[in-house]
């Protein structure tokens, strides 16, 4: 039996490890910051730094560092977009290491008025003509009360527990989706 150790040292340490955002509401502005180490015994010169996630904006930052040295980049993330996860990565790489890059993985969700949970259903493995019940929370987001006009299902053999009621704002309506004796095998 045979073990292995090591400590690969890197020629930047970054903080924290990873960024996440957390949910976000549509059209917040929300900002981070990385703190950034030249752990190396010789001056480090950041050549880039490449992000892959939509609406995520890098800060100016100086790119020299000295051995020891730390500098900040703040990112800010504006979340004007539809509501989505955020999955990507920062990599930052050095002029010094062209060979090298170091990966920072960067998640969060921007959410709209309405909050499905779960958000997806699975009523299992049913006998032909047994009956299932899931249930669904409906949150309201918003600051204003929302008026539910119409639930309806794109498969014929689920049926809605519906009754066209209005939430409250940052309140939830809990409704049962109910499978039917017609439901066909599959």
């Amino acid at each position: 039996k045979l073990k292995i150790r090591a400590f690969v040292q890197t020629f930047l340490e970054v903080k924290p490890k990873f960024i996440n955002f957390g949910s976000i509401k549509k059209g917040e502005v929300i900002s981070r910051s990385l703190t950034v180490k030249n752990v190396t015994a010789a001056p480090v010169t950041i050549k880039e730094v490449k992000n892959e996630v939509k609406d995520l904006k890098v800060g100016d930052f100086e790119k020299d560092m000295n051995p020891d040295e730390e500098i900040i980049i703040n990112l800010t993330l504006n979340s004007s977009a539809l509501p989505h996860d955020l999955l990507g990565n920062i990599g930052i790489t050095a002029t010094q290491y062209p060979d090298k890059k170091i990966l920072l993985p960067v998640s969060g969700r921007i959410i709209g008025d309405i909050i499905l949970m779960p958000e997806n259903i699975y009523f299992g493995m049913l006998k032909k003509s047994e009956k299932s019940e899931q249930k669904i929370k409906i949150t309201n987001n918003s600051d204003k009360a929302l008026k539910l006009l119409e639930v309806k299902s794109s498969l014929e053999f689920i049926k809605p527990g519906f009754n066209g009621d209005t939430i409250l704002p940052k309140k939830s309506l809990e409704l049962t989706l109910s499978t039917l004796p017609a439901a066909p095998a599959g």
